[in-house]
C-alpha cells in the first residue's frame, strides 16, 4: 500500500497546496497529476507570471477565457495574478498597448518588473483605461532605460497606485523621475551609474521634498568601478548621518529574473 493510502485526505490537500505555493515549476507539476490537484494548482500558477516575447499574446488571450478544469466555474485567471514580469518585445505601440491592458486587467497585481518603454504606456494610460479598484499596493521594477525621456506631462493615474518604485538601470537625468505624480510612493531605488557626487545629489534633492522613506542608491560593478563604488559609499555614509531615509544597498540584479521564476516576489517590498 503506498504511503499516500495512509494519510488522510485533508493532510494531502495541505501537502499540494504548499507545494504548489513553494514554486511555479512545482505548481505546473502538479497540475498534470490529477483533476482536483490541477483544481487546487491552477490559481496559484497564475500568481506569479513571466512573459516572454512569445507568450505575451497568448497570456493576455488566456485572460479573457476560463482555463479547462477550473477550480470554480467562476474562476478568473486575471484575479490570480499577484506578479509578472513583461519582456520587452519591441518598441511597436500595439505591444505597449497590450501590456498596459493586462495590468488594467489584472486587478489584484501587486509586483510588475517592466522595461522602461512599456511603462510609458502604462504611466501615461487614460483614467478611463486603469483600473480604479487596485485591492493592494503596487511595486514596479522599472526595467532597461532604452531612451532618454522626462514625464513633462502626465495626465493619467497609473502612478497613485505606486507605492515602491526601483529602477533597474541608471537614470539620465532626474526628469526621469516622476515624483509629482506619486503621492503614494514610499520607497524608492535608483543604481548609481558613472555620475558625480553633484549629479547624485541633485537626485536626492528631488526625493527630499516628497513623501518618501525610504531611499536606496544601489551600486553595482555593472555600472562603477571599486573606486567608484568606495566614493558612492563615503558620500551615502555622510548623507545618513543628517537623513536616515538614506540608505545603500550592493545590486542583485543578476539574480532578479531568477528569482522571479521561481516564484519568489520581487525583493524590494522586504529586502530595503
Amino acid at each position: 500500500m503506498s504511503t499516500a493510502n495512509t494519510l488522510p485526505l485533508e493532510l494531502i490537500h495541505e501537502i499540494f497546496l504548499q507545494a504548489a505555493k513553494s514554486s511555479t515549476s512545482s505548481c505546473h507539476a502538479l497540475s498534470h497529476v490529477s483533476t482536483w490537484a490541477r483544481r487546487l494548482a491552477l490559481p496559484h500558477l497564475y500568481t506569479t507570471v513571466s512573459t516572454t516575447p512569445q507568450s505575451l499574446q497568448a497570456f493576455f488571450v488566456s485572460l479573457g477565457f476560463s482555463p479547462v478544469l477550473p477550480p470554480d466555474p467562476d474562476f478568473d485567471p486575471a484575479t490570480s495574478v499577484r506578479n509578472i514580469w513583461l519582456a520587452f518585445t519591441s518598441e511597436d505601440y500595439n505591444q505597449g498597448r497590450t501590456k498596459a491592458y493586462i495590468v488594467r486587467y489584472c486587478h489584484n497585481l501587486s509586483h510588475i518588473a517592466i522595461d522602461a518603454c512599456d511603462a510609458k504606456h502604462l504611466f501615461y494610460a487614460k483614467k478611463d483605461q486603469t483600473p480604479d479598484l487596485r485591492a493592494v499596493d503596487l511595486h514596479v521594477l522599472v526595467l532597461h532605460n532604452r531612451t532618454r525621456s522626462a514625464y513633462d506631462s502626465y495626465d493619467g493615474c497609473f502612478f497613485t497606485y505606486v507605492t515602491h518604485l526601483r529602477f533597474g538601470d541608471p537614470l539620465w537625468s532626474c526628469a526621469e523621475l516622476p515624483l509629482k505624480y506619486m503621492d503614494r510612493l514610499t520607497h524608492l531605488a535608483v543604481p548609481c551609474g558613472a555620475a558625480s557626487v553633484e549629479e547624485l545629489e541633485c537626485i536626492l534633492t528631488a526625493v527630499r521634498d516628497t513623501g518618501v522613506k525610504v531611499f536606496v542608491f544601489i551600486v553595482s560593478d555593472a555600472y562603477l568601478d571599486e573606486d567608484q563604488c568606495r566614493v558612492v559609499e563615503d558620500w551615502v555614509c555622510e548623507i545618513r548621518r543628517a537623513d536616515e531615509r538614506i540608505y545603500l544597498a550592493r545590486s542583485l540584479y543578476d539574480e532578479h529574473k531568477k528569482e522571479w521564476d521561481m516564484g519568489r516576489c520581487y525583493y524590494m517590498g522586504a529586502g530595503i
